[in-house]
């Protein structure tokens, strides 16, 4: 009997392992797989303010909103769920790799065409995610120079902002479109396609805070983005080591191409303002600090102007500040500060076109100008002007 209870008891014992070797390995994974299921849920419901169950135009932030009509499948103006979770069989699922960088697998990729790319071109993005992803975790997107290559570029920059999503995307033939490069991609559709794709994939970003970090001929993308962007769609703007094209601005006025960028022949007026940090090396030989031509060509402001500029765009109706007006920070770093317009030029003492020997100070002031999440200020009218200003 002692023999037939001790077996029962053995046997009841290794039912029991069984039975939690199954919650472990069977059901919790299936009910963590639910869990994980249709992950645009949780941001269909906070975009939902009113709670009716659809999401109307006016609900979705400005990136997203792009693709209202396209996800609207019966054009009602209404956004249900269904629709909101429906892939529509068009994109790729967020885990396969869809191109290869210096970097290793893009995230994503932005198909466009145009007279280069007459048959269609996957265009990767970069995205390097945050540990904690945080619910309203802000964004950054990095710009490369030229030649530069976004998959190599990004962890950099991941590193230094580690709590925040940063996306990095590539630009064609490793050139931004501005004015003489080898691309004549259409690089503004470009950045409004990869904004409304990071809101609807990554639904913890905090898409009312994007901030824009460029280089070189990535910063003139930013110039570009700052000048033709009819939605406010970032409130951060660095652009480094490039001023303004001569092209964008005719000493009173912002100017964009109706075109090509081979004629910047229609006027333009920035939407919405910004907090901008605009760096320059004053030993910069690629661009130089005071202006000049680029490649021999392409006349360039000064980084003076350029700063100047965007100030008045602003609101600033003050004087131009010029070399010896700004406060000496003593790490090589020297502040000029367009109170009231939200504008900030720092010029780098000695610095060439990578800002060396005062990078790293370079960058942590960077860090400091973005850590707080800093609130776009109020936008307001541009002054006029009545004769345009002679640049220096």
């Amino acid at each position: 009997m002692t023999f037939l209870k001790n077996s029962s008891l053995a046997a009841l014992t290794a039912s029991r392992f069984i039975l939690l070797v199954m919650l472990f390995f069977v059901v919790l994974p299936v009910l963590a797989q639910e869990e994980r299921q249709n992950p645009g849920e949780a941001i269909f419901k906070d975009w939902d303010r009113n709670g009716d169950g659809v999401l109307e135009k006016n609900e979705i932030p400005a990136g997203p909103r792009k693709k209202f009509e396209e996800k609207d499948a019966n054009g009602d103006g209404k956004i249900t769920m269904a629709e909101h979770l429906d892939r529509g069989g068009q994109r790729p699922s967020r885990s396969e790799p869809l191109a290869r960088g210096g970097g290793g697998d893009a995230a994503f990729t932005i198909r466009q065409t145009w007279d280069q790319e007459a048959d269609g071109f996957e265009r990767p993005v970069y995205v390097i995610e945050p540990e904690e992803k945080r619910k309203d975790t802000p964004v950054i997107i990095y710009f490369h120079g030229a030649g530069g290559n976004a998959g190599g570029a990004i962890s950099k920059w991941a590193k230094s902002f580690p709590e925040r999503l940063v996306v990095a995307p590539q630009g064609y033939n490793s050139r931004w479109n501005i004015q003489g490069e080898s691309s004549s991609a259409p690089d503004v559709e470009f950045f409004e396609e990869v904004i409304a794709e990071i809101g609807e994939r990554y639904e913890y970003a905090d898409m009312e805070n994007v901030s824009l970090i460029g280089s070189s001929n990535g910063a003139g993308y930013i110039n570009r983005l700052m000048i033709e962007l009819e939605e406010n769609l970032f409130v951060n703007a660095v652009p480094m080591v490039s001023s303004l094209i001569k092209a964008q601005h005719d000493g009173d006025t912002f100017r964009k191409p109706s075109g090509d960028t081979s004629d910047y022949d229609m006027n333009a007026d920035p939407i919405g303002a910004k907090n901008i940090l605009y760096l320059h090396g004053t030993a910069d030989r690629t661009v130089p600090l005071e202006g000049g031509l680029r490649g021999g060509q392409f006349p360039h402001y000064s980084a003076y102007d350029t700063a100047w500029f965007w100030a008045r765009a602003q609101g600033y109706e003050g004087e131009k500040q010029v070399s010896g007006d700004g406060a000496d920070l003593g790490n090589g770093l020297i502040v000029h500060e367009y109170e009231g317009a939200n504008v900030t030029f720092l010029a780098v003492e000695g610095g060439g076109h990578s800002l060396q020997p005062h990078r790293a100070a370079a960058i942590e002031y960077i860090r400091e100008f973005l850590e707080p999440g800093i609130e776009a200020p109020t936008p307001t009218k541009r002054p006029a002007v009545s004769a345009p200003p002679t640049p220096q």
